[in-house]
């Protein structure tokens, strides 16, 4: 069983990646509005700024600045795609974040990410959007059937008062297959790239982790596909950093500044990078034996246990051991 393996060897990593993300936040801290919010906290806010790009095809978007929950993201999206919505089935450390938000006398969150996900409703009845997706997705990229479809909402329309909170990431998912065009792409095989759009941001705590879940998922989905994970766009509505949350903002700032002019130092040909750069394993026997064959839909299916239940396939357990998590 592989681990985090090296990263691909015929892409350039550039170490300033977080710069949008970091632009963002001095955006926020330049001409931000303050606000006052359902928390209490008061926020300082801009409405839609630059998109957020992230090339997730040689590795994973984990911030250098603050510790990333991998484990629990991968949970919590694997609990996502299960089309589960009990958080009593997460890791400890995920299910206190969503466990007060449960409803008096309930154990569910209600028709929240994984219900979307998996039930979408809809006139014709319960809609597997994530099966819809990956059906499409792969005739597009090996039957040559293109489409400009491959599109995921969580929102749910009329359903947001039976939500314990309404979803705020995956507003609308669109993927997108490609053929690569650029030098530096150095590969003939289809691209799986992912624009979100997120109708709200925590700028601060939720946003690293939103991040981070997305390029799993495109790495993912394209490990189901066969193909190789491109290119992770994130569309915010709102996007804000609480009151209380202002000081670290501004040290973030000057941490990165001071990161920033250590790693022009110590630049010698590739870059020099000491920090920890995760990549998903290419191990394609692990996702699919026989890549002539559509996904099928026991591979993520709705046990509690595992994303998959057979040996041929996926498993959460499998995707965590090559996670090394």
């Amino acid at each position: 069983m592989s681990q985090i393996t090296s990263l691909d060897p015929s892409f350039e990593l550039d170490p300033f990646w977080m710069q949008n993300y970091l632009q963002l936040v001095e955006t926020i801290l330049r001409v931000g509005e303050d606000t006052d919010d359902r928390t209490g906290f008061g926020t300082r806010t801009v409405s839609t700024p630059d998109i957020l790009s992230f090339n997730v095809r040689a590795q994973l978007p984990v911030f250098p600045y603050k510790t990333m929950p991998l484990k629990g993201t991968v949970d919590e999206l694997l609990w996502f795609l299960r089309g589960d919505t009990d958080p009593s089935t997460l890791r400890a450390d995920i299910q206190r974040w969503w466990t007060p938000f449960l409803r008096e006398g309930q154990s569910d969150l209600g028709p929240i990410y994984g219900a979307q996900w998996r039930a979408a409703p809809s006139p014709r009845g319960p809609v597997d959007q994530l099966h819809e997706v990956l059906m499409s997705l792969w005739r597009h990229a090996h039957e040559g059937h293109a489409s400009r479809r491959h599109v995921v909402s969580l929102w749910g329309v009329g359903q947001q008062e039976e939500m314990a909170l309404p979803c705020w990431h995956g507003t609308v998912i669109q993927f997108f297959i490609r053929r690569p065009t650029l030098p530096e792409e150095a590969t003939s095989e289809p691209l799986l790239d992912c624009t979100m759009y997120q109708r709200s941001a925590d700028v601060m705590v939720g946003l690293p982790v939103n991040i981070l879940s997305y390029g799993v998922l495109v790495q993912l989905m394209a490990k189901l596909l066969n193909i190789r994970p491109g290119k992770l766009r994130i569309v915010l509505g709102d996007a804000h950093i609480y009151q209380n949350h202002m000081d670290a903002a501004r040290g973030l700032q000057e941490l990165a500044r001071q990161e920033r002019i250590r790693l022009r130092r110590e630049h010698i040909g590739r870059y020099a990078l000491t920090r920890p750069w995760l990549a998903l394993p290419w191990d394609r026997e692990l996702v699919w034996p026989n890549v002539e064959e559509p996904p099928r839909m026991e591979a993520l299916g709705c046990h509690n246990v595992s994303i998959v239940d057979s040996d041929n396939v996926l498993s959460t357990n499998k995707l965590a051991l090559a996670l090394n998590v």
